[in-house]
């Protein structure tokens, strides 16, 4: 009995062995299976020896290459391709692999580009001219008004060389006043249709008293008037423009309506929880942003309605989408988005300035200047302020850019930016 049952044992210790061998056997089939029947193939063309591919983070030294062709085998699947090389915009594309099968990828690489500098002279408070291919600037120590032409790379004398102690400048909407900020308060210039001879300034505000005023963005003077008629600024009283700006005497603190001469003027809102704000005016008109170190207010042009929208955080500048639905302000160095109708608030946690700060057309995306991750030099992005989602521009430069204003062209292809007291231009390309 006990010899049967030992033989009984050695026969299931051999059946037992005999399963572990043929689980051996299949997990070596399987794995042979997996690592010689199992793969895909990417072929990767490129025309350029300096490039450097990467598949899911790794990079590929050992892919087979025929005729420019770089073929690599993988697991079928997704893959993240990129592929760089000096002086071109990185590519990147998300592939799907199927068994046995090749997938070809050639990729077009976006040069670079290169910051062009159009202007060397001393450049201050960089705008957007007229029409699309000039902006305006203050230059040769802040002496001369110029217009700058952007195809010919020429600028034009708007003034004599008489100008001083300008602080900032505000045009009006026709491009044929400017109100100059300087210490002692807020000067009107008409510059006489550009006649340098015949051009004048008028003292309008006191510092004591008010802030930089800013014009209503809907009305313009009717360009059909007699041309030969007098236009100095004695005689503009009855042309049809407006301005807005904070006024404060004794306990009064109000906002005022008057025109171009501060003249027919009306209170439009009590405004005694501010000190000394500055103010926006959106472009259609209905909005008037005001801001300083008490917070932000938007009032309703129309039925005077006042919105805190924020209280007790220092506001340092701010501007509304063209549509006026969004308003793009700055508190406490960040980059934060309102939407003016549902009040709702974004911060898009991005540090800089509002002179750095532009709309684009859509009016759900903003461009700015903001400073790289080493804060040597700033970089361009657009933002998405509906998502938070930034695309980030690249560009080649010789020396270190530091934005203070930036200006947009009008099909948005191309930046221009003052920095270092320098005008520059970069054309937009998008880091892939």
């Amino acid at each position: 009995m006990k010899r049967v049952i030992a033989k009984i044992n050695q026969f299931r210790q051999h059946q037992y062995f005999e399963l572990l061998a043929a689980v051996g056997v299949l997990i070596l089939a399987l794995a042979a299976y997996f690592t010689i029947f199992n793969k895909s193939y990417l072929v990767v063309i490129l025309n350029r020896d300096d490039a450097t591919i990467l598949v899911d983070g790794k990079n590929i030294e050992d892919a087979k290459v025929v005729d420019k062709k770089h073929i690599i085998r993988l697991f079928p699947g997704t893959h993240t391709v990129r592929i760089s090389a000096p002086n071109v915009v990185e590519y990147a594309q998300t592939i799907s692999l199927i068994r046995g099968l090749y997938k070809t990828v050639n990729p077009v690489f976006s040069v670079v580009p290169d910051i062009t500098e159009s202007a060397t002279a001393d450049v201050q408070f960089l705008t957007a001219g007229p029409n699309k291919n000039t902006v305006l600037y203050l230059g040769d120590g802040g002496r001369v008004l110029y217009s700058h032409n952007l195809k010919t790379n020429k600028r034009t004398p708007l003034t004599r060389n008489t100008l001083s102690g300008i602080i900032d400048i505000r045009w009006s909407p026709d491009f044929s006043l400017a109100l100059f900020k300087k210490p002692a308060g807020v000067y009107l210039y008409d510059f006489g249709r550009y006649d340098l001879l015949h051009q004048e300034e008028k003292f309008l505000l006191s510092s004591n008293n008010a802030t930089l005023p800013d014009w209503d963005p809907t009305i313009k003077v009717n360009e059909t008037r007699d041309k030969t008629a007098g236009d100095t600024i004695t005689e503009q009283t009855g042309v049809d423009r407006r301005i807005a700006y904070f006024y404060k005497k004794d306990s009064e603190k109000s906002l005022i309506f008057a025109n171009q001469l501060n003249q027919n003027t009306d209170r439009a809102a009590d405004l005694s929880e501010f000190d000394n704000p500055d103010l926006t005016w959106s472009r259609d008109g209905r909005y008037i942003a005001v801001y300083g170190r008490e917070g932000l207010a938007i009032i309703d042009v129309f039925t005077r309605i006042i919105t805190r929208a924020s209280i007790n955080n220092n506001v340092s500048g701010a501007t509304f989408s063209l549509k006026g639905n969004f308003l793009a302000y700055i508190s406490n160095s960040n980059l934060i988005v309102i939407n003016t109708e549902t009040q709702k608030i974004t911060n898009l946690n991005l540090k800089t300035t509002i002179e750095k700060v532009l709309w684009n057309s859509d009016g759900d995306f903003l461009t700015a200047a903001i400073p790289n991750a080493g804060g040597s030099s700033d970089k361009f992005v657009k933002i998405d302020v509906r998502t938070g989602n930034a695309i980030n521009y690249v560009y080649n430069s010789t020396e270190q850019i530091k934005v203070s204003r930036i200006v947009l062209s009008a099909d948005e292809s191309t930046i221009i930016f003052q920095s270092n007291n320098k005008l520059f231009t970069l054309f937009l390309q998008p880091e892939e």
